[in-house]
């Protein structure tokens, strides 16, 4: 019988779309075995109210080189940790800036006869626009190869740790991140570009190894996996990337014995959340109205 673990991570500014993650879990998918929550350098009050919700283990994400936080390394680094640490688990990573909207055994059965479960990236991101000429030549990839191939989404991963050939993909990604590749050599890190089109570290190195290592790989589409609800009302899981503000179920979350101080502390933290958002709203509106004067200085 194999383990079911559905992963994400976050750090402080994104802590209330993780709540609103969690609680989605909770209630769509109530009969789910784990969930682990690695920390992206998460705060002590943070973590003290996660520590205290039902079901969940927080992780650390390994900092075995200086620049894990750069570049999407950490993300490479906690695949690694998932293989290391939970063997024989059928692993779900995810990122918190989505909302799970029912039951996924459906795909956890998937990867028990498939081995892994990867969506496309919207077929328009083609792996020779993604994939720097250093990787290629590193892993003796030509370009013939893979022109009609396309990048597979990092933010929602499914494998099975039982499988060497995943295992072999997942080590050789975290061990090429180990080694620089990854970094964006001084261009910064929310330019994803390096020289190639579209460069994202994560990304970019399990799309390659995925298509070397296993002869036509199957990608599922992406479609059910990132519309709105109203869109398609089949879809497992509705991918907001943080544009949702009133995150439904944030204050939904089944916590274990709730001690006073605790109380305070989670009350503490949504105040913050609500602080956050307030503010964020005012900066909103300060850009927007920022951009028309400098418009208007530069029409008069």
């Amino acid at each position: 019988m194999q383990n079911k673990i559905i992963v994400t991570s976050a750090s402080n500014r994104f802590f209330p779309w993780l709540l609103n993650f969690i609680w989605s879990v909770q209630k769509n998918y109530p009969n789910h075995e784990k969930l682990i929550i690695y920390s992206l350098w998460l705060n002590k009050i943070f973590l003290s109210e996660l520590k205290n919700i039902e079901n969940i283990e927080i992780r650390e994400v390994p900092k075995v080189v200086q620049f894990w936080k750069n570049d999407f390394t950490w993300k490479l680094l906690i695949f690694e940790d998932l293989m290391l640490n939970y063997e024989n688990s059928l692993i779900f990573y995810i990122d918190y800036w989505a909302t799970v909207l029912k039951s996924l055994n459906d795909i956890f059965e998937i990867i028990k006869k498939d081995w892994y479960f990867f969506v496309d990236q919207w077929k328009t991101n083609n792996l020779t626009k993604s994939i720097p000429k250093d990787y290629m030549n590193n892993f003796n990839i030509n370009i013939i190869d893979i022109e009609n191939k396309f990048s597979v989404a990092a933010w929602f991963t499914w494998f099975n740790s039982k499988n060497e050939i995943i295992k072999n993909i997942i080590f050789e990604s975290s061990n090429f991140a180990k080694k620089w590749y990854c970094l964006n050599k001084g261009i910064p890190w929310d330019n994803l570009k390096r020289n190639c089109d579209v460069f994202r570290n994560d990304q970019s190195v399990l799309s390659m190894l995925l298509f070397n290592k296993i002869e036509n790989p199957i990608i599922h589409n992406m479609t059910i996996y990132w519309w709105s609800p109203s869109y398609i009302a089949w879809q497992y899981v509705h991918s907001h990337r943080r544009l949702l503000k009133n995150l439904p179920y944030i204050n939904s979350i089944k916590f274990k014995n709730v001690l006073l101080t605790q109380k305070i502390i989670i009350k503490t933290n949504r105040l913050l959340i609500k602080s956050y958002f307030k503010t964020e709203k005012i900066l909103v509106k300060t850009s927007y109205l920022l951009n028309n004067i400098n418009k208007w200085n530069s029409q008069s």
